[in-house]
């Protein structure tokens, strides 16, 4: 997981915290592909009738659970090596919202690679579009992987969280909101953990004016 030293964090109380918060959020994302997995292995050994559908199941339940753990490992873990727009998408197909959210890379510079500190960031704020678009929609990254890359939410509803800005311009704010979590609320802990790998990385986010008024403001992230 994340040090917390790389986050800007000093006391031990506060690294626990953060892998307290990381842990129930982990748990509560891989608990349903889990959960239809065991049920799935269930049937097929209480009912050999369907057997077949049952192992069919699971088995693309196992590969939605591979995905999201090299997902995880890339984002949440350490630093990956620079990794090709091709690996890069391929490690997408385990964001938790994959169904209902698609990530469009049409407008993203080809050719190109992500260095170690843009992929962490990027992945990360990958999960938070997806959990800022309740229904649906497409997430549009552009830009050049050797520079600035923007990323728009386009789909009904789509919103950053509401501190989200605030938390990008200020690392101090984005731990404050991170302090004030209990376990119960590690849902919202993407949005300020996004704002700290930004910060720890040395990679500037803000946001762009968005073309619409009824459209979140595209981010865009500069090394």
């Amino acid at each position: 997981m994340l040090t917390a030293i790389r986050l800007g964090i000093q006391g031990v109380n506060d690294r626990l915290r953060l892998a307290e918060l990381l842990t129930y959020r982990l748990c509560h994302d891989i608990s349903g592909p889990v959960g239809t997995l065991m049920g799935a292995l269930g049937m097929a050994r209480e009912n050999p009738g369907s057997a077949g559908e049952a192992l069919g199941l699971a088995g693309d339940v196992a590969v939605s659970l591979g995905q999201r753990v090299h997902l995880v490992r890339a984002a949440w873990g350490a630093a990956v090596s620079t990794v090709s727009v091709v690996a890069f998408a391929a490690l997408c197909e385990g964001l938790p919202q994959a169904r209902r959210v698609k990530v469009s890379f049409e407008d993203l510079r080809p050719g190109g690679a992500l260095c170690p500190e843009m992929t962490r960031l990027l992945l990360n704020v990958l999960i938070l579009a997806g959990e800022s678009m309740p229904r649906g929609g497409v997430v549009i990254v552009a830009g050049d992987t050797s520079g600035a890359i923007t990323v728009r939410l386009v789909g009904v509803g789509a919103a950053w969280p509401a501190d989200f800005a605030g938390w990008l311009a200020d690392a101090s704010r984005a731990w404050a909101a991170v302090e004030g979590m209990t376990p119960e609320m590690a849902r919202g802990l993407q949005g300020p953990l996004t704002a700290l790998i930004g910060h720890a990385g040395g990679i500037r986010m803000g946001f762009l004016m968005a073309r619409a008024a009824e459209e979140a403001p595209p981010l865009i992230l500069t090394p």
